[in-house]
């Protein structure tokens, strides 16, 4: 399929969450560009982890693949948003969290 233009003729950014979003013109967007090639990519291995070592929240996914916890937190929105990853569900029928580095309770995810 094509990519298709909006009514003033430009060609739309492709669509949250395939590839990265971003939030203003300026340095979200030129952030978002730069990691849109990688994207996929990181996607595909954060899948293969929580298959192959278990649940993980953000933050400890970004401490397996060795990533910056500012390039895994969204690859795992992003997973999220797909219905990829959902969260681990705790006793009390409630989703487990656990710390991240910043000290407040982050979503344990697991594939479906």
């Amino acid at each position: 399929m094509g990519s298709m233009k909006d009514l003033l003729g430009d060609t739309p950014a492709p669509a949250y969450p395939m590839h990265p979003g971003f939030t203003d013109e300026t340095t979200s967007k030129t952030a978002a560009v730069s990691v849109s090639g990688s994207s996929a990519q990181a996607r595909g291995e954060i899948l293969a982890s929580l298959r192959s070592a278990g649940p993980a929240t953000a933050d400890e996914m970004a401490e397996r693949m060795g990533w910056s916890v500012l390039y895994a937190r969204p690859r795992m929105s992003e997973l999220a948003k797909m219905g990829l990853v959902v969260p681990l569900i705790g006793h009390a029928g409630k989703p487990m969290t656990r710390s991240n580095c910043s000290g407040r309770a982050a979503k344990v995810w697991r594939v479906p």
